[in-house]
Formats: C-alpha cells, structure tokens, sequence
C-alpha cells in the first residue's frame, strides 16, 4: 500500500478512492494516511455509509461488507483503500 518514500500507493485508483472519501466525510485529503484511523479522523458512521454508497456508485462496483458493523470493519484508511480495491478487482 506505501511506496517506499512513505507515501500512499501511486495507483490513480487509490486518489479516487481518497478523493471520495475526503469529500463525503468533510476532511482534508492529506490526513488521508493508510494508518491513520477512521475512529481518529472523527469520520462516524453516517459519514463512511455514505462514502461508502458514494464510491460504490462512482466506481460502479459492491462493497461487500466483512460483517454486520456498519462500516465498523474498515479500523484504517488503508483497509478500506484495499477493500474497495479487492472489489474493484472482481
């Protein structure tokens, strides 16, 4: 998922994905790191459904989700960066 300076994946995919995420949860994307925490970004629920409906639709694919937590399985940015990449890859 890093690059080896540090950075996030250069794939365009995952700027898409962040792009999104940014914008339906109301954060700067440069805290967009792989290891930061959805919890500690402060994004609730509601704000990661609706990301979650928002890439979904933009990206024309299903998010599964691993379980009935309401987006509660995504801990890091980086697991629903590679979440949404695993579904865009079926």
């Amino acid at each position: 998922m890093r690059n080896q300076d540090g950075s996030f994946d250069t794939d365009p995919r995952v700027a898409q994905i962040l792009g999104i995420l940014a914008k339906e949860a109301a954060i700067d994307r440069i805290v967009l790191q792989p290891d930061a925490t959805i919890e500690g970004l402060g994004i609730d629920s509601l704000d990661l459904t609706m990301a979650v409906f928002q890439l979904e639709t933009v990206l024309d694919i299903t998010i599964p989700a691993i379980s009935e937590r309401a987006g509660a399985e995504f801990g890091t940015v980086g697991e629903l960066v590679q979440h949404v990449i695993a579904a865009m890859d079926k």
